[in-house]
């Protein structure tokens, strides 16, 4: 991906005309642009499909990032809650290829 940038992302860039003072939608508004012009309209080395074409068809299958997984990538790992475990399952069990049991995580927990 880097490279991607490096190569060919930027030496697009600095062909495209930039307001005088651009910001940061200026910006995001020109990568979709490249996006649109270059990168929908090339062919996949392996399958020959156009990216675009590739890219519309798997977009209705694709499902949002959960906001856990979100924060903590943005590096705020308490910004929003694990949702809680509520059941227990013995996984050597499972391994062995035995009725696994789940049990309620409820009848472990110990009043403080």
């Amino acid at each position: 991906m880097i490279r991607e940038v490096k190569e060919i992302l930027l030496p697009w860039l600095s062909g495209q005309v930039l307001p005088a003072w651009p910001v940061l939608a200026d910006y995001d508004a020109l990568a979709r642009r490249w996006v649109e012009e270059i990168v929908a309209a090339r062919r996949h080395r392996t399958t020959g499909r156009l990216i675009g074409d590739a890219w519309r068809e798997e977009q209705p299958t694709l499902t949002a990032i959960p906001p856990r997984v979100l924060a903590t990538v943005a590096g705020a790992d308490d910004a929003v809650p694990s949702p809680p475990c509520t059941t227990v399952i013995d996984l050597e069990q499972h391994r062995r290829g035995e009725r696994v049991q789940v049990r309620d995580l409820a009848k472990y927990e110990v009043a403080l």
